[in-house]
Order: C-alpha cells, then sequence, then structure tokens
C-alpha cells in the first residue's frame, strides 16, 4: 500500500541522514526524483574520467546478489557506478540461480548473470536481483531517441523503467537487460518493463 511504501522511504532516508554516506546498495524506487541520481552517476564518471556529460549513457547488468545484506557485505560500492535494488520486473522474469550457470560474467569487478525468460505461471511482478548500474560512453552505434540510448546489441533488450504500472507518464529510464540472441522483438511485444513498486 501506499502508506507502507511512505514508511520505507522514512526508514531509508533517515538510515541515509543519519550516517550521511551514500549507502553501498540504494533502494532507488525510495527517492522521489530517481533521474536525478541516475544523472549524478553519469556526472561522477564523466568527472572522474575527464569526459564530456553528454557523452555519457548509463548501462545495466543485474548481479549475483539477491540480498542487501550481501552488497553490504562487499564493503564497497562500484568504483563507475551504484548497485541499486527495489525494481519489479513486468512481463517476464529473471533468469539466475541455477538455470543461469552458463550465463555468468564479470563487469567491472561485479559478478552478474542471467537473461530475460519467460513468466513463470502466477508470477506477475517478481523482485528483480540487485542491479549494478554503471556509466559508460556513448558509442556510435547507439541511435539516440527521446527516452534514451537504444542498442543494436542482439542480446540486449532496451527496457523502459516506470514508476508504477500505470506506465505512461511515470517513465524513468532505460535499462539494458540481457536476453537470448534475437528475441529482443519478442520482450517489445510481450511489453516487458522494470517497475518501481507493485499493484498491491
Amino acid at each position: 500500500s501506499w502508506f507502507a511504501d511512505l514508511m520505507m522511504r522514512n526508514t531509508e532516508l533517515r538510515r541515509w541522514t543519519d550516517t550521511l554516506a551514500t549507502p553501498f546498495a540504494l533502494w532507488l524506487p525510495g527517492l522521489f526524483n530517481p533521474t536525478a541520481y541516475l544523472t549524478a552517476i553519469k556526472q561522477v564518471t564523466a568527472r572522474a574520467k575527464n569526459m564530456p556529460l553528454d557523452s555519457m549513457s548509463v548501462e545495466t547488468h543485474v548481479t549475483r546478489m539477491i540480498k542487501v545484506e550481501e552488497v553490504n557485505a562487499l564493503g564497497k560500492m562500484p568504483e563507475d557506478g551504484a548497485f541499486v535494488y527495489g525494481l519489479f520486473i513486468e512481463g517476464a522474469r529473471w533468469m539466475s540461480g541455477e538455470e543461469a550457470e552458463s550465463m555468468q560474467y564479470n563487469v567491472s569487478g561485479t559478478d552478474c548473470e542471467g537473461r530475460l525468460a519467460d513468466s513463470k505461471l502466477k508470477e506477475l511482478m517478481p523482485l528483480m536481483p540487485i542491479l549494478y548500474v554503471k556509466a559508460r560512453k556513448v558509442e556510435p552505434t547507439w541511435k539516440p531517441t527521446a527516452v534514451g540510448y537504444v542498442r543494436d546489441d542482439p542480446d540486449c533488450y532496451t527496457c523502459p523503467v516506470y514508476a508504477t504500472s500505470a506506465r505512461g507518464g511515470t517513465f524513468v529510464t532505460v535499462a539494458t537487460l540481457k536476453c537470448e540472441e534475437k528475441t529482443s522483438p519478442k520482450w517489445v511485444l510481450a511489453g516487458v518493463s522494470l517497475l518501481m513498486q507493485t499493484d498491491d
């Protein structure tokens, strides 16, 4: 419910202001303006690498970590991005664990795994694992659109992220999710998206 969500936001913001330090993993839906946080990720990387901000974009990688405690156990943030959690997937599910053992890879020292898969019965909006949001330079082959850069990678689905399931005006950003090669159109037709809250 909206009240439970409000209480969680309050708890998260209190924890953050008590320490005055960015948490190792951030509850992205708890921010009133998550787009500003994603822009800050680009700004920090652009300054560190002495690159113009308008040539930066963000990409997402789904980590092997499920719980925030796993990120806290690492005791550090990624060097060119942030760990975020609290997103739900609608229209598909994320393949992880044993079924994704052959789909593991490493990005800047962060272990990631999995890809999009068809939803399981009665699982409408499963929770996503911890996401690694990484800032990187825009490639010349990426197509600029009103919502972000669309990549021509055959194994990447440019997934919209919305604040609520109403979609439309609640658009936040786009995430890059691994998928089986050349199946991106399937996920577009299925309306697959990431949501910051469920309908409960």
